[in-house]
Order: C-alpha cells, then sequence, then structure tokens
C-alpha cells in the first residue's frame, strides 16, 4: 500500500505491490501521493474525499481511486464523470478545466 505520511511528511511505497507496475503506473501514484504532501503542507484539506483534494488531483493530472464519492462529486461540479475525464484523456482529448461548454458534446458521444 503507497501512501502519504502526514506526521512525518513522507510517502511510503510498498515494493510487493509496486514490483509488475510501469514506470508511468509508479509515476502516476507518486503524483498522486505528491498531491497529498502539496495539500498537506498548504494547510488545505488532504484526504482522498475532499473537494479541494480532488480539485487539485484533477488539476495536476493524478489518477484517483475509482470511488462513487469521486465520480459523483466530478459530474456534480464539472458536469462529467470522472469516468468519462479518464477515457478522454486516453484518447489524448484535453480535460482542463473539465466544462462541457470547453469539451464538446460530439466528443463524448463516442463513450455512449
Amino acid at each position: 500500500m503507497d501512501r502519504y505520511i502526514p506526521d512525518t511528511q513522507t510517502i511510503e511505497f510498498s515494493s510487493y505491490p509496486n514490483r509488475n507496475k510501469s514506470l508511468g503506473q509508479l509515476l502516476d501514484t507518486l503524483l498522486y501521493e505528491l498531491c497529498h504532501w502539496y495539500m498537506h503542507v498548504s494547510g488545505k484539506p488532504y484526504f482522498d474525499h475532499d473537494p479541494e483534494f480532488i480539485d487539485e488531483a484533477l488539476r495536476v493530472g493524478a489518477s484517483l481511486n475509482s470511488d462513487k464519492e469521486i465520480y459523483q462529486y466530478t459530474k456534480q461540479k464539472y458536469g462529467i464523470s470522472y469516468r468519462d475525464i479518464l477515457k478522454l484523456r486516453k484518447k489524448g482529448i484535453s480535460t482542463k478545466p473539465f466544462d462541457r461548454n470547453i469539451i464538446q458534446q460530439e466528443q463524448l458521444s463516442m463513450f455512449d
């Protein structure tokens, strides 16, 4: 289990679960944990389900854990589910600033 430890401001990586991950996957995990660190040292909410943390992770392009609350939050705030954000990223389509007025409906329709 990879994690950020607030008391010591350190990030721990577990060797066994990560042994088969690609460099890209490891860097994505590091980016995610660095979001926790950044939010913590900035005095901002840094837990997985904090809206401010979710916004920061999305801003920097870190992958989030697949969680129902995160999907609902992104759908409500940005008008697009996190699942669709990931699909758009895989297709090379910009997902910033997560606004349906910018992400055209025809781009989203490819996932229906």
